[in-house]
C-alpha cells in the first residue's frame, strides 16, 4: 500500500515483474544477485540475453511503480550486479507486515495482544501469495505463510472458545474456509 492506495492489480499488469518485485521484497533489504533472479525468473526456458531482459524488466517495473506513486520505482535499488527492495516511507508491504504479525504472535503471551494481532492478520491475509507465478506458487515462503496463518486461526478459535464467542468463531472459520477450501 502507498498511503491509502493499494497496488493489488500490479500482478495482472506484469506477472514476471510482480514476481521479481515480491522476490526482492521477501529478501528484506538484502542484495539479490542478478544471476539468481535470472535463474528464478527464466527457469523454464533460456533467454538469449538474460541480463538485458532483467534490466529491461526492472526498468519497466520501476516505471509501473512510479505511475502508481511518484518515486515508488526507486524502491528497487540496483548495485554491483544485484537488486534489493528498500521500504520507502509511507509504503507498507502486506506480506512483510503479515510476516511481522506472525513472528510477533509467537512471542506474545497476553491474550489481549494475541486477539489484537490475530484480528489484524485475519484482515490482511488473503491466501496464496498473490499467485504471481513460478517463483512463488508452491514456494517455501508461500507454504510457510499459509501454515502459520492456519495455526494462528486455530489458536484464535481456542481463545474464542474460552470466551464463549461462538458467533465470532463462526465468522473466523467461514473466512478461513474461503481461503483454504
Amino acid at each position: 500500500h502507498v498511503g491509502d492506495s493499494g497496488i493489488e492489480n500490479l500482478p495482472q499488469r506484469t506477472r514476471k515483474g510482480a514476481a521479481l518485485m515480491i522476490y526482492v521484497i521477501l529478501q528484506r533489504g538484502k542484495m539479490v544477485p542478478s544471476q539468481r533472479l535470472i535463474r528464478e525468473l527464466w527457469s523454464e526456458r533460456r533467454n538469449e540475453n538474460p541480463e538485458n531482459a532483467l534490466k529491461t524488466m526492472v526498468s519497466r517495473l520501476r516505471a509501473t511503480l512510479n505511475a502508481i506513486s511518484d518515486g515508488l520505482g526507486e524502491s528497487i535499488v540496483s548495485g554491483q550486479g544485484s537488486y534489493r527492495w528498500v521500504r520507502r516511507e509511507g509504503v507498507s508491504v502486506d506480506v512483510l507486515d503479515i510476516i511481522d504479525i506472525l513472528t510477533a504472535l509467537k512471542k506474545t503471551s497476553s491474550d489481549e495482544e494475541r486477539v489484537q494481532k490475530t484480528e489484524r492478520l485475519l484482515k490482511m491475509y488473503e491466501g496464496d501469495l498473490y499467485l504471481t507465478g513460478d517463483i512463488l506458487s508452491g514456494s517455501a515462503i508461500s507454504n510457510w505463510l499459509h501454515n502459520e496463518y492456519l495455526n494462528a486461526v486455530y489458536r484464535y478459535v481456542e481463545l474464542l472458545k474460552e470466551n464463549e464467542a461462538y458467533n465470532k468463531i463462526c465468522e473466523v472459520c467461514k473466512k478461513a474456509i474461503r481461503i483454504d477450501q
